[in-house]
């Protein structure tokens, strides 16, 4: 297609086909549209009606034949009672596939992998294609788990699924790859009877130590039972077994050999071992001796070996030709799929829900941040209302048992497949054996007492021999296992171990429970006046990001309902400071909280009524079990886990469960299961959170025309479709596409790509269809900039002599400090003597600059208050760094450092070139904190030998905070925990890229001075503070940023 705006005829076309998508437009509006552009003034002003549809039906159909589609399956299953209803869905290989050949998709895989990434010299030594895109499953490195990639489960399936091996005698050995047809000797080593069998799968087996080899037989004609005219008696036909095949000692492999087409001829190929068998086709196995025949298709494939698979699997040649080597040396090959299938529901007109499960995958071994986007996930099935779940991924795990053929898959699930847990069973734990008197034990032996499989197989068994639902039901509640009623498609394609294998959701656990359940009794137990004291303080905008959400309501009726897990999530993070009022001191516990309340905590700690230590005793309870709740879920939530952290987040998890028995009285199976968690990361490598598969049902809801529920699913499914395929287009996909060309008389099928300029008007629109204005996200306070000189040879900074204005000179002065000369030379020096012999690649090297006898070439600075398209990690992912309102700012005064907020962003910085190179903090003073005042942008001189213009460098300057201890000592404030800081007097000055995450530095309100709820213009009292030069300030320890 020769059009600029390819695969579109025309730009008009284009616009269009992107908006009608973006916007949902139904077939009356789009109609509605046309008209409207097709209509033209007495003078012809006005769009070319030819490049307007001529309905939406046209529209329709010429935009499905332009857009790269992928076939909507709908099958029949069984549902929950018997009947036959549907699920809706696409091909998972065929949306990994996609994927994969999608140039923008693949660069975003591999900019987000986690896992050790072949460096070129091991990919050439290994003989691994550069456009690989899977990680290394490797044991973590320095006890570091960061992604599913880096867990004992991910780390032995990198053993289990042995790609390749060195067979036969010394200095003769070659390497055999899995789906290889190889020779393998008679058990009693004779060599005239070695015979062909297919490579299938070579595991390790942790009980032997050792690896042993699975194989496929190649069976002649009389051993396989064949007769008739088709069966030649002079070939063989390969067994395509279901169980894996047969296991053999690997000593027994003695190398390659070839199996051909029996239409080629026997002379075909060549071989090391020089054998080569003729093949008729395939036989399945369908019992013990018995076998169906499968005839062999026909032609061969270019470069597999002649394999059933590689004929018809979508995605085994990716696999076959991409082979890593672990830290073991064993050349391996794992894509580890992250699934989430859950149910949602519409809610019709008369309030009955219809419910709808869907299942949606992606790629485990990529960052936690990638995997939080809802576009690095794929929808596969849309099951109608009570579909047997069952049934309907019967087809997905088939399809990662064959993607994965050869390396034994392993999956890790929040749910209950095989083991039950819950308030209704007699063993509430799907991990250990706990009983419910036990539950509000934090010292409770979960590993002494863990469920074994072996147990788990007789409770199965129990299960099984009972001849009624009925019965298999009570049984299934007492040994709290899931009795096998219909076929399970996760053990009988994965082959789980449920104990190892099948992980503590996280979101469920703790916002949705334990934090949930704890924090709503706290807020319960509010007084009146707590109640208006909570009610103001959530509102203080100082809580969250500047540019995020602000908290919501969790003291009116309905607000604590309205609570979603990231709200919760939110609320935890900020726990100790909302609640640091409340828990001043004992008379604020008396005025705040309800007096019955106190009295029933001081009942569960056994003090007596009236007892003067009472309302002490309940207070430091109340301020141990917000602590705990708060740790708790920061430590769950941290982007990487480390032996310290696993072992620190067992003891919060534990102090947890007692605490909340013995301030509470709850002991649940939720809030017990926090202990299990600890042990899943040291399995999975991560923690399993699907908070983000929640997001995505809001994404789905979005899609349907109406919540009557008739064709919700097909509906939903078309409409995900057109947006998947837009994806595609832009990203670069190439695909085949059909046009009717009118000179030619006849369709031409084509293979295209979206053009540039259609790929960024695409971008553009989407990026627009994104703006949002709710809560002021997308404000940003006035961006104030103006310049400065730098004066003494690099010394020092002044006001520009255009600068007339106070708060410039103000500023100047307050930034004696910034000393250009010295900061580039601490923070991008190379370290060598200065002259054209010592010249560095880095562009900000002081030391390789021209001209550098005769100072800085440029002396001009600019500054500006709000460092706008900051990163994501330092902008906490809003875009945006804010400064302080400069314009306020007055000689020899620091009040405009405290402004009402908004004001300067608090950010932790690397205080260390070492640090920023290494990009993560180190021993205590690799990092600093600070408020950000401004920013600077200044040009270099240009390198050596370099005829362009210097490198733009930007820093940052920041008051930074120390403790407001003695010396290095910390001070922690008693109410919330956390250490009491205070501001310096001085601005320091850091590159802007040093900054390392945003942080919550809280003001620490002495309620009795100037902090205190205000209400204007008759709205409801929002919490305002007044800050002041000397006043302390708390480093939430508990905070994380958007990211």
């Amino acid at each position: 297609m020769a059009s600029k705006w390819c695969p579109y005829p025309n730009l008009t076309f284009a616009i269009l086909a992107n908006y009608v998508r973006l916007a949902s437009l139904t077939r009356a509006q789009q109609n509605l549209l046309f008209s409207c552009l097709r209509y033209t003034d007495e003078d012809g002003q006005g769009i070319k009606p030819a490049d307007v549809p001529a309905s939406a039906d046209h529209f329709a159909r010429d935009a499905r034949l332009l857009t790269p589609l992928l076939p909507v399956t709908e099958r029949e299953i069984d549902d929950k009672k018997g009947f036959t209803t549907s699920v809706v869905g696409f091909s998972p290989a065929a949306l990994l596939q996609r994927r994969l050949e999608s140039p923008g998709a693949a660069a975003g895989i591999l900019d987000n992998l986690e896992g050790h990434l072949l460096t070129s010299a091991e990919r050439e030594a290994s003989g691994v294609p550069d456009e690989h895109l899977t990680a290394v499953a490797t044991k973590p490195a320095g006890g570091l788990r960061r992604g599913f990639l880096h867990g004992k489960v991910a780390a032995a399936s990198a053993l289990m699924g042995v790609e390749s091996l060195l067979v036969g005698p010394s200095g003769r050995q070659e390497k055999i790859f899995v789906g290889d047809t190889v020779l393998v000797a008679s058990a009693d080593e004779r060599p005239e009877e070695a015979r062909p069998y297919r490579l299938a799968e070579v595991v390790w087996v942790e009980d032997l130590s050792r690896l042993v080899s699975r194989v496929s037989p190649f069976l002649t004609s009389a051993e396989a039972r064949i007769t008739g005219a088709g069966a030649p008696p002079d070939v063989v036909w390969e067994v395509v077994d279901g169980d894996g095949g047969e296991e053999i000692d690997i000593s027994r492999i003695e190398g390659r050999c070839d199996v051909v087409p029996h239409v080629q001829g026997a002379g075909a190929g060549s071989s090391s071992s020089g054998r080569v068998f003729s093949a008729a086709g395939f036989i399945r196995r369908c019992g013990k001796e018995k076998y169906k025949k499968v005839w062999s298709p026909s032609g061969q494939p270019k470069v597999l070996p002649w394999r059933f698979e590689g004929l018809y699997g979508l995605f085994f040649d990716k696999r076959a030709a991409r082979v890593y080597f672990n830290k073991a040396g064993l050349p391996v090959f794992s894509i580890p799929l992250v699934i989430f299938t859950d149910a949602f529901n519409f809610f019709q007109r008369g309030g009955s829900p219809y419910s709808i499960n869907a299942t949606h995958f992606t790629i485990g071994s990529t960052t936690r941040a990638f995997r939080r986007r809802l576009e690095s996930w794929d929808l596969c099935s849309l099951g109608a209302p009570r579909a047997r779940w069952e049934q309907e991924l019967d087809g997905v795990f088939g399809t990662i048992g064959k993607m994965q053929n050869g390396c034994r898959a392993r999956v890790c699930i929040d749910g209950e497949p095989v083991v039950r847990s819950g308030s209704g069973t007699f063993k509430p734990c799907n991990v250990c054996n706990v009983t419910q008197d036990e539950l509000g034990d934090g010292q409770y032996d979960i590993a002494g007492n863990a469920r074994m499989m072996d147990g788990i197989d007789h409770s199965l068994s129990l299960v099984r021999k009972e001849a009624t639902k009925t019965k298999q039901g009570i049984v299934s509640t007492r040994e709290g296992v899931v009795g096998a009623f219909v076929r399970n498609p996760v053990r009988e394609h994965l082959h789980l171990n449920p104990v190892k294998s099948i992980g503590v959701d996280i979101m469920h656990q703790d916002p949705l429970n334990s934090f949930g359940r704890a924090m709503k009794a706290m807020v319960d137990g509010l007084s009146p006046a707590g109640r208006t004291w909570l009610a103001a303080l959530v509102k203080d905008p100082s809580l969250r990001i500047s540019g995020s959400e602000p908290l919501k309501d969790i003291v009116s009726e309905g607000g604590w309902a309205s609570q979603t897990a990231s709200d919760l999530w939110r609320l935890a993070e900020v726990s100790t400071l909302l609640f640091r009022g409340v828990l001043a001191d004992t008379a604020s516990l008396k005025k705040y909280m309800r007096a019955a309340f106190v009295e029933e905590v001081g009942d569960r700690l056994g003090l007596a009524s009236g007892d003067h230590g009472t309302g002490s005793a309940v207070l430091k309870s109340l301020r141990d079990l917000l602590y705990a709740l708060s740790e708790a879920s920061h430590c769950l939530r941290l982007s990487s886990f480390g032996d310290k952290d696993i072992q620190r987040l067992l003891e919060v998890q534990r102090e947890k469960v007692d605490i909340v028995y013995n301030v509470l009285g709850d002991k649940l199976g939720t809030i017990h299961q926090g202990m299990h968690i600890p042990a899943n990361i040291e399995d999975l490598g991560d923690t399993v959170n699907v908070n983000t598969g929640e997001a995505l049902h809001k994404l789905l809801k979005s899609f349907a025309k109406s919540s009557k529920g008739t064709d919700n699913t097909l509906l939903i499914a078309r409409e995900l479709n057109t947006r998947m395929a837009a994806t595609a287009m832009m990203e670069g996909m190439e695909w085949s596409a059909r046009r009717y060309s009118r000179k030619q008389r006849t369709w031409l099928t084509e293979r295209i790509k979206a053009s540039p300029a259609c790929r960024k008007l695409m971008r553009t629109l989407l990026d627009s269809s994104k703006v949002s204005r709710k809560h002021g996200v997308s404000r940003v306070r006035r961006t104030v900039e103006w310049k400065m000189d730098i004066t003494n040879k690099g010394k020092s900074i002044t006001a520009a002599p255009d600068n007339d204005i106070r708060w410039i000179e103000a500023i100047a002065k307050a930034s004696k400090g910034f000393d250009p000369d010295a900061l580039y030379r601490r923070w991008y020096s190379c370290g060598r003597p200065h002259g054209e012999e010592a010249r560095c690649s880095g562009l900000r090297c002081i030391r390789c600059w021209k001209f550098r006898v005769n100072g800085f070439r440029h002396t001009e600075a600019r500054c500006f208050n709000n460092w706008t398209g900051a990163p994501a990690r330092a902008s906490g992912g809003t875009g945006t760094v804010r400064g302080c309102p400069v314009e306020m700012a007055e000689p020899n005064n620091r009040r405009w450092m405290f402004a009402p907020y908004p004001c300067g962003t608090d950010v932790e910085i690397f205080f260390t070139p070492d640090a920023l190179a290494a990009q993560r903090p180190g021993p205590a003073g690799t990092c600093t904190l600070g408020k950000v005042a401004y920013f600077i942008e200044h040009v270099g001189n240009p390198p050596q030998g370099e005829d362009t213009r210097g490198e733009p460098t930007v820093w940052v300057a920041v008051a930074e905070y120390v403790s407001a201890a003695v010396g290095q000592s910390t001070m922690r404030d008693a109410a919330t925990g956390h250490p009491v800081m205070r501001l310096r007097d001085t601005l320091s000055f850091f590159p802007a890229e040093a900054i390392r995450r945003v942080v919550q530095v809280y003001h620490a309100c002495a309620y009795s001075g100037g902090c205190k709820a205000v209400s204007e213009n008759n709205k409801a009292p929002v919490w305002k503070h007044k800050l002041s030069p000397g006043d302390n300030f708390l480093y939430n320890e508990h905070f994380h940023s958007v990211l």
